[in-house]
């Protein structure tokens, strides 16, 4: 409205249009009178403009303005979102505490040296059985008949103990026992959905029979609903790969390693004596002991060396590195909170859509 235009409706409405700089008692008079009327439409349009106002506003949506479907979908969503986030944040917090820590313990192991104390002797007779006919060429019965020995040889070895070596073993101990963010967060979105569905379903049917079903505001049709899910799944497979990162790196700072030393004997076959072979000895021939070939005795052994105080077994030095490595790697702690943060950006994008629908 321009200044001309205030003008005249102020002397049509409050001064008039006489141009006298006095008024006379009848003018004051109607002079008050425009003034109070010009209060009161300013008034009016006051109270007119504070109900424009109040009904402009964003009202924040009921329980009654949603219907069962909705109120499911949309605890389902924000459960599944806060899920992830408390997850992914325990995950997180227990990939930072945990320390690694590699537990050694030592196996004794006796070293015994192979002694020959001689040998045992088996005989085996060489028996066959006879046929004795009767008169008729049928057999009556069978007589056995020795016809000499199988002389066979077994060592007897005792074994005496020449000293001791300790293996050790390690094993890795984490006090974080299998959890990551990733992890944790697909963990946390399964069960915050679930809860979250489950409460919404509750709600819904204790409205139900508490009389205050649905019945509010109808949704409304809203745009770019593929385009704010599309931005929420975005940022979200984002903001889950930093979360696998960090994660991951937290974990390569805990990292740790531990090299065992130790020595074992050189075991060798070696022969600690000689003993008959075994042979056969006919009742019809006479078979000297010095005839009967001689045999070594093998036996496994720890190689022995001299020593300042005499003969001692020789060792050799071995070793091993145990590494305490992450046990999920960044690659996949990355991937993984990619694909974690995708699927929470799009239950996100999800209750978003749905709560633009009532507000």
């Amino acid at each position: 409205m321009g200044i001309a235009a205030i003008g005249s409706w102020l002397r049509d409405n409050v001064t008039g249009r006489d141009t006298r700089d006095y008024i006379d008692n009848d003018g004051a008079k109607k002079h008050d009178d425009r003034i109070k009327d010009a209060e009161k439409k300013i008034d009016d349009w006051r109270k007119d403009l504070d109900r424009i106002d109040r009904e402009a506003e964003i009202q924040p949506p009921r329980l009654s303005d949603f219907s069962t479907k909705d109120l499911v979908l949309v605890g389902g969503t924000a459960g599944a979102v806060l899920g992830t986030s408390a997850g992914a944040l325990n995950g997180l917090t227990n990939t930072w505490l945990d320390t690694p820590k590699i537990n050694v313990t030592e196996t004794t192991h006796v070293i015994r040296e192979p002694v020959y104390k001689g040998f045992t002797e088996t005989l085996q007779p060489d028996v066959t059985r006879v046929p004795i006919y009767d008169g008729n060429g049928n057999v009556l019965r069978y007589e056995e008949s020795t016809r000499g020995n199988w002389h066979r040889f077994t060592p007897q070895i005792e074994y005496k103990e020449v000293g001791e070596y300790k293996v050790p073993s390690a094993q890795v101990e984490h006090t974080n026992n299998g959890s990551n963010a990733v992890v944790d967060g697909f963990k946390g979105m399964l069960i915050g959905g679930a809860v979250g569905a489950g409460i919404g379903a509750a709600v819904a049917v204790t409205r139900h029979f508490t009389g205050q079903g649905a019945g509010g505001k109808q949704p409304r049709e809203v745009d770019d609903q593929g385009k704010v899910i599309a931005v929420t799944t975005a940022g979200g497979a984002v903001i889950g790969a930093g979360v696998g990162l960090l994660s991951g790196l937290l974990e390569r700072a805990h990292s740790t390693s531990e090299r065992l030393e130790w020595k074992e004997p050189v075991m060798v076959s070696r022969e600690i004596g000689q003993m008959p072979a075994d042979h056969y000895h006919s009742i019809f021939g006479v078979t000297r002991e010095s005839d009967v070939a001689r045999v070594p005795v093998n036996a496994d052994g720890p190689r022995m060396e001299r020593g300042l105080f005499g003969m001692k077994p020789d060792m050799v030095g071995h070793s091993r590195e145990i590494n305490a490595d992450p046990r999920f790697g960044i690659a996949g702690q990355v991937a993984g909170g990619a694909v974690l943060g995708a699927m929470g950006g799009v239950a996100a994008g999800v209750g978003i859509n749905l709560m633009r629908k009532y507000i």
